[in-house]
């Protein structure tokens, strides 16, 4: 539902700590009429900014999500998202950079959408297979469950407890391997889910990445498979998932460079003007188990 637009307006500025004297001056500047008199008449309903003061306004008041602020579905009549003012600026940014920033956003975002997906329709199968197992092993196999007991030995009706079994677990793996040497570029890369034991997975891990090069000698190899941490906070040392510039690595965090463990390979410089993103965090190699990094 459309809310009152004025006594939200008044609302949000005193939020910001700004007097109405201060938001005329910041209006008059940009070069709308703003008087004092025109703030308070917005305010009390008697009157409308303009669409342009509008959104000065919210911008000022730090209101990123106009639509929702004052009382407006997200969504159009087709059902497609409608932007807020934050969208909006992130689009002016896309069209300002360079076909090769373009690129990066664009690979960066399809990696970070599948992801998401992927993810999503493994908790869901997941669940369902949970769900799915209790039932069988409840109604074939009633001698694995025992029904909890209240004080003076009468059991309720809460439901069965199962047994600890051995179980599985699905993870994202991503086909396309990054780069333990140079870089791996790998735009045609995807998703795919594969079933792992329960038992060998580093708690946190959610993803799999394959190995390509010798850079990371003696603590990869290529070839080998690495359970990742979908992260972008890592700390100094952290062995990582990195996009620079292009292409895809595993590295060692060095802040301001990826470092690798073969003393035959240079640490890569990362400069201020690199495309620059941590994808994850590396937890462990894949073997009968996992050895933990």
């Amino acid at each position: 539902m459309e809310k009152d637009i004025g006594s939200i307006l008044k609302e949000k500025r005193i939020e910001a700590g700004i007097s109405v004297k201060e938001i005329s001056d910041k209006l008059t500047q940009e070069g709308f009429k703003a008087s004092d008199k025109t703030i308070y008449s917005w305010e009390s309903g008697n009157s409308q900014p303009t669409p342009g003061a509008l959104l000065s306004m919210c911008s000022i008041y730090g209101v990123e999500d106009i639509l929702s602020t004052f009382g407006y579905d997200n969504r159009d009549e087709n059902g497609f998202i409608k932007p807020t003012y934050k969208d909006f600026e992130l689009l002016e940014k896309y069209h300002y950079i360079d076909d090769l920033g373009r690129d990066s956003v664009d690979h960066i975002l399809r990696n970070e959408y599948n992801r998401k997906k992927q993810t999503e329709q493994q908790q869901t199968e997941q669940h369902e297979a949970e769900l799915q197992y209790t039932k069988e092993e409840s109604e074939e196999q009633p001698g694995l469950y025992a029904r909890r007991i209240r004080r003076g030995g009468v059991a309720n009706n809460a439901p069965p407890i199962p047994k600890k079994e051995h179980k599985m677990t699905k993870l994202n793996h991503f086909e396309g391997a990054y780069g333990a040497g140079g870089g791996q570029i790998n735009d045609n890369a995807t998703m795919i889910t594969i079933e792992v034991s329960e038992d060998d997975v580093p708690e946190g891990a959610d993803t799999t990445i394959d190995i390509a090069g010798d850079s990371m000698e003696p603590t990869l190899s290529d070839g080998d498979v690495v359970y990742v941490q979908h992260t972008n906070q890592l700390e100094i040392g952290d062995i990582g998932v990195f996009y620079l510039d292009g292409q895809n690595f595993i590295k060692e965090y060095g802040g301001d460079e990826l470092i690798s463990h073969n003393p035959e390979y240079a640490p890569i410089q990362i400069s201020e003007f690199s495309t620059f993103v941590i994808q994850g965090k590396v937890l462990g190699k894949k073997i009968e188990g996992f050895v933990e990094l």
